[in-house]
């Protein structure tokens, strides 16, 4: 007996795909949609979300076609490194600072990929981290503390 789905990947990233775009579709309904001429805040986040649905729909047809492909383990050291280093940027970036919360987002994230070693990660860590002060604090002037409220600022 045949199996039905064929390719696995493509069935599950195409379903989470159609997930969020028909997510983002219902969330959006708040907002104003407008014409082509004049666009309210709700039409391209919608346009985007359409979008996203309907490659969701081709890469669940897609898994339903062609040759059968075996899927494997699925990898969950980077996913959760990389959401992680995000995680921990956004809950440090107030209470420790940019200082702080960008080297701890780098290095995180860093450890993701078995390639990158711990002295390029600390380098890209400092030099991102020196770029985004120059950046956002002293080129935009944005209000984000450099160290926070740990640090008595």
């Amino acid at each position: 007996m045949e199996r039905l789905i064929r390719r696995p990947k493509d069935l599950l990233s195409g379903l989470l795909f159609l997930v969020i775009g028909i997510l983002g579709i219902i969330l959006l309904r708040s907002y104003q949609f407008g014409t082509p001429r004049e666009m309210g805040p709700g039409f391209l986040p919608t346009i985007l979300s359409v979008l996203l649905a309907v490659f969701g729909l081709i890469l669940v047809a897609r898994s339903l076609a062609g040759t059968i492909e075996a899927m494997g383990p699925v990898p969950l050291r980077a996913p959760v490194l990389i959401l992680g280093g995000a995680l921990l940027y956004g809950l440090l970036l107030r209470p420790a600072g940019l200082a702080i919360a960008v080297p701890a987002m780098i290095l995180t994230g860093a450890f993701a990929s078995p390639r990158i070693g711990i002295a390029g990660a600390v380098i890209s860590a400092a030099l991102l981290t020196i770029g985004s002060c120059l950046v956002f604090v002293y080129a935009l002037g944005q209000p984000i503390p450099i160290l926070g409220t740990w640090f008595g600022h």
